[in-house]
């Protein structure tokens, strides 16, 4: 069979037509797709797909120089409604769930009724107007309690069906309260703006990370999220507080400011070698009358130190070689006119010191805290060059430290060419005025001393660390390597010892080490008021201990109620004492060989707080001291009694329904026994639980929140 060439090129050249005209039609539809109808695919594109949807990095957490865990994030929620979207889905969900939903509800946040939440959602979906963003308690919530919200019958349905949408805040949980608060910082609690302040403000490039984007497209009625750039999460910082030390001193200084009624209390505890902040504490009395956090006062306040700056003014001339120790000076009545104004010792109106005391050489000068002996000796030394005295200072506590925190105030130490240069200032400027300085100039300074004369930069932070391995150091920084020559510091040193063994720092002496310090008061000026009525005090103290062989340096300030007298700094020199004595029992283990002091033939029993069983006998066992052991050793609450030099272990029978007696308790025991049965702890005050709110043997009420009162 024979096939014509013409019949086969015909069909061909219908083929080419038909796939010719196929590819025109292609074209021109995609031509009109791009350019004609461009707008209205982008827009059905965006229904389906959501570009550039970022997803926040993890911030890293603060530890303390023990590890102890000081800021973590933990995420917070506010719930709300949509009413408006769905309505009648929604109306026809809760007509059937709404008594669970709301029960449910309240089991999660008992602090609102049954009713309540009941009322909230009927009336959002009965409301004329409604509302895509109702708010459906008042108060955040946990990202557990949110999860457990998800759960609940509609609500598991999904935000589309059940109108359920949540926004989340920055939240960072302190597992130590507000201790050193200040100096950790806090976050704005939109995440947005970042951190506020603090530690948190100053290392937030680290602590941040990088938020990473995906992009969501929706397939079969749920949307799929595709990564595009993975977050990476912010690494962790190490600081140098100690979480004990920044207790202990906490304590101290709340104890004295109640007892003293004063209006602002300032401690710095400085490790000497390293300049490491072991604790910062800043306490100013609010309205309420409590005592709390409120300001880094430590580093971004300028105060006129008064007699701790004498110190400066002594080692300078000592260090320039304008006077030795032996140099006498004639205090008079206890006033002395210089250049037309008095100064006056704090013992004026008594007529000064007695009458043997009248000469004084520079250690009775500085052990008394004469005003008259340093500032005459001072104003005579430097009569002639009163610009190296300046020069001098400056270079002791006028240094403006580039600190790892923000905000860090920077000394005022006038110039011989300043406007308000007098002839009185360097009088005045010697014993404590005429001069604005922070107080962590004025603890850096005395550090350097017990620390020879080297001076190093306070530290806040030793190094950044990712997944537990340190990615960067932070290593100790010395600012001036010999602030005097060596003579000069021995002389300050051997001085300042005298001053608490014999002199005006006594109560900050210890029977356990030797210490060096010197106390310190001056008057505030009250604005135009000047010096005059309503007085204010700035009591101090600035010390290092052990003497021999210093560790730790520590600044005490107390602030004064207005209106209230100068104390002479022994408040702060008692502070200061409380302070070295709990740190150097800390640190008995470097000083002393405590194994040897153990007695192995009979042990005293300890007394033992009421707590879980378990560790209690780990601790005994560990001491090797005797216990009849009563009960079962695992999981149980117990009370101990002490009898013979043996311990007595009695079942302390805590319920896991009612509220559990946690009379004797420590915090940790007590809040863990409370929690167990779903209750909420409030905690005041520190040793043993002696009271609690809700009385033991009621029924324990999930959510509801009970107060501890420890001494």
């Amino acid at each position: 069979m024979s096939i014509k060439k013409s019949s086969i090129l015909n069909k061909y050249f219908f083929v080419v037509i038909i796939l010719v005209l196929c590819g025109v039609s292609i074209i021109v539809k995609a031509s009109l797709v791009m350019f004609v109808e461009k707008d209205y695919w982008m827009e059905g594109k965006k229904m389906y797909t959501k570009e550039n949807v970022t997803i926040p990095a993890n911030r890293g957490k603060i530890f303390s120089s023990d590890n102890k865990l000081l800021a973590s994030s933990l995420p917070q929620y506010r719930i709300y409604m949509d009413y408006k979207s769905n309505h009648k889905i929604k109306k026809e969900l809760f007509k059937t769930s709404i008594d669970s939903v709301a029960r449910g509800l309240h089991k999660i946040m008992p602090d609102k009724s049954v009713s309540y939440f009941k009322s909230k959602i009927n009336n959002g979906l009965r409301a004329k107007k409604l509302s895509a963003h109702a708010s459906l308690y008042p108060n955040r919530i946990s990202y557990l309690q949110y999860q457990d919200i998800l759960q609940l019958p509609v609500f598991r349905s999904g935000p589309n069906k059940s109108g359920l949408h949540a926004t989340e805040s920055n939240h960072r949980e302190k597992p130590f309260g507000t201790l050193a608060s200040r100096t950790i910082g806090s976050l704005f609690l939109d995440k947005g703006k970042g951190a506020k302040n603090g530690l948190e403000k100053s290392f937030d490039d680290i602590l941040s990370g990088k938020e990473g984007l995906a992009h969501r497209i929706k397939i079969q009625n749920k949307y799929l999220s595709i990564l595009d750039v993975r977050p990476v999460n912010g690494d962790d910082i190490l600081t140098t507080l100690n979480v004990d030390i920044q207790d202990i001193s906490e304590k101290a200084i709340v104890d004295m400011l109640k007892e003293v009624n004063g209006a602002l209390g300032v401690v710095i505890v400085m490790e000497v070698k390293t300049g490491d902040i072991k604790a910062i504490v800043n306490m100013s009395r609010g309205s309420d009358g409590q005592y709390r956090e409120e300001k880094n006062n430590a580093v971004i306040d300028l105060y006129e130190p008064g007699s701790t700056f004498k110190t400066a003014a002594i080692l300078t001339a000592l260090n320039d070689q304008k006077i030795t120790r032996d140099r006498k000076q004639f205090l008079g009545d206890g006033t002395y006119n210089m250049h037309g104004r008095l100064i006056r010792d704090h013992n004026w109106r008594n007529g000064g010191f007695k009458e043997d005391k009248k000469y004084q050489n520079i250690d009775e000068i500085m052990m008394n805290s004469s005003n008259i002996g340093v500032g005459v000796t001072i104003e005579e030394a430097y009569y002639g060059n009163k610009q190296q005295f300046i020069d001098g200072i400056r270079k002791l506590v006028g240094m403006n430290l580039d600190l790892q925190l923000e905000g860090v105030a920077k000394p005022i130490i006038k110039d011989t060419k300043d406007p308000g240069f007098s002839k009185l200032t360097i009088p005045w400027m010697s014993f404590g005025y005429e001069t604005l300085l922070p107080p962590i100039n004025m603890v850096t300074f005395y550090n350097a001393i017990a620390n020879n004369g080297e001076m190093v930069k306070p530290r806040f932070v030793q190094a950044a660390t990712r997944e537990g391995s340190v990615i960067k150091k932070y290593p100790v920084e010395v600012i001036n390597p010999k602030i005097a020559s060596s003579e000069a510091i021995k002389d300050i040193q051997e001085i300042l010892e005298r001053v608490v063994s014999e002199g005006t720092g006594k109560r900050a002496a210890s029977n356990q080490f030797r210490v060096a310090g010197k106390t310190g008061t001056a008057q505030l000026s009250q604005g135009t008021s000047g010096y005059g009525g309503g007085q204010q005090h700035i009591l101090s103290f600035c010390g290092y201990f052990p003497a021999e062989q210093p560790e730790y340096t520590i600044l005490v300030n107390i602030k004064s109620a207005r209106g209230g007298g100068g104390g002479g700094g022994r408040e702060c020199a008692i502070v200061f004492n409380q302070i070295a004595e709990h740190i150097y029992a800390m640190n008995l283990k470097q000083y002393f060989h405590v194994e040897a002091a153990k007695d192995t033939i009979n042990p005293t029993a300890p007394y033992i707080k009421k707590g879980l069983i378990n560790k209690s006998i780990k601790v005994l066992k560990e001491l090797d001291i005797d216990y009849d052991k009563n009960i079962e050793e695992e999981g149980l609450w117990a009370s101990f009694n002490t009898k013979d030099n043996q311990v007595e272990i009695v079942d302390a029978k805590v319920s896991t329904q009612l509220v559990p007696s946690v009379y004797g308790m420590g915090a940790r025991d007590a809040v863990f026994a409370l929690q167990s049965v779903g209750l909420d702890v409030n905690i005041i005050g520190r040793g043993k639980v002696y009271r609690q709110s809700i009385p033991n043997g009621s029924k324990a009420r999930q959510g509801a929140r009970i107060t501890i009162e420890l001494r």
